[in-house]
């Protein structure tokens, strides 16, 4: 039995949300990445101009801005798809 085909364990099936409210989701999230990309790429120029004795590693500052920079990359990338005749 899979999660989808029945209800005999007592469990709900989750409802989809409607196309408005994804789309509104998405854009959170989006939006929110973009605003971690443009912050971290701000923090990594300001380590780089303003040497200062800060314990911040300008590392980890780095590794959060290609972190976000990769996910929003992958919003753009198209899913794989099986082919008629592929598995």
């Amino acid at each position: 039995m899979t999660a989808i085909d029945g209800n005999a364990a007592g469990k709900r099936d989750l409802v989809q949300p409607n196309p408005d409210v994804a789309d509104k989701l998405w854009m959170i999230v989006v939006r929110t990445f973009a605003i971690v990309v443009v912050a971290t790429a701000a923090a990594l120029i300001y380590l780089v101009i303003e040497p200062t004795t800060s314990t911040v590693r300008p590392e980890l500052v780095l590794s959060l801005f290609t972190s976000a920079t990769g996910f929003l990359a992958g919003l753009f990338v198209p899913a794989p798809q099986k082919k008629e005749g592929r598995q």
